[in-house]
């Protein structure tokens, strides 16, 4: 028995990132169904979910590129959306019920100032309508219940906050990059409220995701229309949220020791110990692990490379 990776087999060669452009009026939960139902493929685990009538970037992992997920998790986020002047409302966002409104509309100075007060590390009450547990119930299903409770407040890393346009009095395009668990409802409600009158977010559009960009992704019905063979074109490698980490190069030969989760010398020397670094054959990820003393140890493995005679 040789390793090598089969190239007849489409299933099994759907390990990576498919980079949806998911459009309005449906949630991430459809999406990934639909990718299920398409390929067969069971594991299928995405770098972040978007409200339903956000779009843009629904990155997904398909098969073994699921154990990657980690490292797109605190990646940064790029939105652009419309801030609504004069009106609050119960969801921080146009699909909601208005509950406060005001006639004062802010000079686009003001509102750049305010803006850029949100950018480092903030405190940020997450909306209500957001999928953050409590005990052990996502808060969008207590919102629809009609259930009375409180967010509390989360530390989120804010890059930047820039003013694209002032649309008209009444609305203002703005890009907003993020770390992990920022909310753009969040800012639109909290910058009305700072502005003194009130604000809603429209138009979420997510542009990027970590290493994805919106220019490569693809649209729902596109891959809905794809063969099998098409949509496995569009699949990008599973080591691509990888790079930027160390990486090393495995012989062939020891190619089954890594794989069963033995521990590996390295033959590049690194000039350093690494609490998180991968191993490859070729380009293909082996397993990811740390390196101490010159030597590689596996914490999680692969399963791309396949046996065959």
């Amino acid at each position: 028995m040789s390793r090598t990776l089969k190239k007849n087999d489409p299933l099994n060669d759907l390990h990576g990132w498919l980079i949806v452009n998911k459009p309005s009026g449906i949630g991430s939960t459809k999406v990934v169904s639909t990718i299920k139902k398409k390929t067969g493929i069971r594991k299928i685990g995405h770098a972040g979910t978007l409200d339903p009538d956000a779009t843009g970037i629904l990155a997904l992992a398909l098969g073994e590129a699921t154990k990657t997920v980690r490292f797109i998790g605190d990646a940064l986020k790029t939105y652009r959306f419309v801030m609504r002047l004069g009106a609050a409302t119960e969801t921080d966002d146009s699909s909601g019920k208005t509950i406060k409104k005001s006639s004062l509309r802010p000079e686009t100075q003001s509102i750049i100032e305010v803006l850029k007060s949100f950018e480092g590390h903030i405190s940020q009450i997450p909306p209500k309508l957001s999928a953050i547990k409590i005990n052990g119930t996502r808060a969008y299903k207590l919102f629809h219940e009609g259930s009375q409770f409180e967010l509390p407040a989360r530390k989120v890393f804010v890059k930047e906050i820039l003013v694209l346009e002032r649309k008209n009095k009444n609305e203002i395009t703005i890009e907003f990059t993020c770390g992990k668990g920022g909310y753009v409802r969040s800012i639109a409600r909290d910058a009305g409220k700072l502005l003194g009158c009130y604000g809603h977010a429209h138009d979420i559009k997510r542009l990027t995701c970590g290493p994805f960009n919106i220019k490569n992704s693809i649209g729902l019905d596109q891959l809905e229309m794809m063969t099998l063979l098409e949509l496995q074109k569009q699949v990008l490698p599973t080591e691509t949220v990888l790079r930027g980490l160390p990486d090393f190069h495995c012989e062939a030969k020891d190619i089954d020791k890594i794989l069963n989760g033995a521990t590996y010398k390295i033959k590049e020397m690194p000039s350093q110990d690494y609490d998180l670094a991968w191993i490859r054959f070729e380009n293909v990820p082996l397993a990811f692990g740390k390196v101490k003393d010159e030597i590689f140890f596996p914490s999680r493995v692969f399963n791309i490379l396949k046996t065959q005679s």
